[in-house]
């Protein structure tokens, strides 16, 4: 049987997993351009 608080602690950590993930997609949409102009350059 699960404690509450391992539970609690368990969802805390998915809730911030998503929310670093979601900030993470953001920068990348921000940087895409820049960041494949980069990934082109390193490649050649």
């Amino acid at each position: 049987m699960r404690s509450g608080l391992e539970t609690r602690f368990r969802t805390q950590l998915i809730i911030m997993i998503h929310a670093g993930t979601q900030a993470n997609l953001h920068v990348l949409k921000k940087n895409s351009a820049k960041a494949s102009r980069q990934v082109v350059f390193y490649s050649l």
